[in-house]
């Protein structure tokens, strides 16, 4: 009923660490470890097809049928962002590469459990959004090339990832000419409803991102390209006072609001028409100071993997639900103590099988994640 990955972090991967593992959990909460290779951030995804996941050569996919392995036909180290395939059957994993000859680049991968297809795209992308049929990101182009120069206007870019665009046509949906360092993001996945993607982001008075700085939403119609920034205020408009991090979680579009997660485990609800944004409630968190509890946001309910700073002791899964903030244990699953080789190995996402999901609601169905909090 839900996957946890792990994996060393990327100066492991470099040092040569062989090792990651994907935790299979069932409904009693009994744990089995699968051994994989390594894969900083990777992502797990769980469809109608099954559990996809990967390490550094290959794409795996579990289904009914047993394990599938596809050799990548690339060595990769870093997943930014993993989605379901539009129908639902397969994946679409997108890689950070790092510097090629002049550029920086990313990598696309999409895979069906028995093919695997990949290209390049250039960029060192912020935020990943899957909207309807598409994958989009944004990225700072003064930031792609090798030679730049740190004095150069910075243009922030919208770039389809997926589909591919044809050959000859530009993957750049909109451009937007920004003062360097006026907004600092961080590397996750961002929701998009209506053709629009959101991501959170501290919007800094001071060009060179020092100053005082405010939570913002920034949103991108990826059709017609508009970029608007939405302040985050309270009732009265004032900005409001979040002294936590607030970058990098993961967060979703519910009913109009998108809610979002900091990393003691409060959860806020943002308007997106007015940007009036209300503490909804908290998560209770072991050791948040650790940062590597996982979210699953999910339509009428947050799913929360507590990991604490004892690795050996059992792990608890948290159903809130997102209405009241009524917290329900789901269950407990065994530490990852016997598999986390100290603090070099590390949680990096959960995954839920979307048919246990859709089970514990009696009002509507909900989804699986299919993300992870990308933490």
């Amino acid at each position: 009923m839900a996957a946890i990955r792990l994996s060393p972090q990327l100066n492991g991967i470099n040092a040569g660490a062989p090792d990651g593992y994907v935790l299979l959990v069932d409904s009693a909460g009994s744990a089995r470890a699968l051994k994989t290779g390594p894969m900083d951030r990777g992502h797990l995804t769980w469809g109608s097809s099954g559990l996809s996941f990967s390490d550094a050569t290959s794409e795996y996919v579990i289904s009914d049928e047993g394990l599938t392995a596809t050799v990548r036909g690339s060595e990769e180290a870093y997943e930014t962002s993993r989605f379901l395939s539009p129908d639902g059957d397969g994946f679409i994993a997108v890689y950070n590469v790092g510097f090629g000859d002049r550029e920086y680049l990313a990598r696309v991968t999409t895979g069906d459990g028995a093919t695997t297809r990949s290209w390049d795209t250039v960029g060192m992308y912020e935020s990943v959004g899957q909207c309807g049929d598409r994958v989009v990101a944004t990225t700072d182009i003064a930031e792609t090339g090798a030679e730049h120069s740190p004095a150069a206007p910075r243009v922030d870019v919208l770039v389809q990832l997926y589909p591919e665009p044809p050959r000859g046509e530009s993957a750049i949906l909109a451009t937007l000419p920004v003062k360097q360092g006026s907004f600092v993001m961080s590397a996750s996945e961002a929701p998009c409803a209506d053709g629009t993607l959101f991501a959170l982001a501290l919007q800094h008075e001071q060009p060179d991102g020092l100053g005082n700085s405010r939570p913002v939403l920034r949103a991108w119609n990826i059709s017609a390209g508009k970029h608007e920034v939405i302040p985050l205020v309270t009732g009265r408009g004032a900005p409001i006072d979040v002294d936590d991090d607030l970058l990098g979680l993961p967060a979703s579009i519910v009913g109009g609001r998108y809610v979002w997660v900091t990393v003691s485990g409060q959860v806020f609800s943002t308007d997106l028409s007015s940007g009036v944004t209300t503490r909804a409630f908290e998560v209770s968190l072991t050791s948040p100071e650790m940062g590597e509890s996982q979210y699953v946001f999910t339509p009428t309910s947050l799913f929360v993997l507590d990991v604490g700073q004892n690795l050996r002791a059992p792990l608890g899964l948290d159903r809130y639900d997102l209405a009241t903030g009524k917290r329900t244990r789901v269950l407990s699953i065994p530490g990852t103590g016997a598999v986390h080789h100290g603090l070099d190995m590390v949680i990096r996402d959960l995954a839920l099988n979307p048919d246990w999901v859709n089970a514990q609601s009696s009002s509507e169905p909900e989804t699986g994640r299919t993300s992870g909090a990308r933490r």
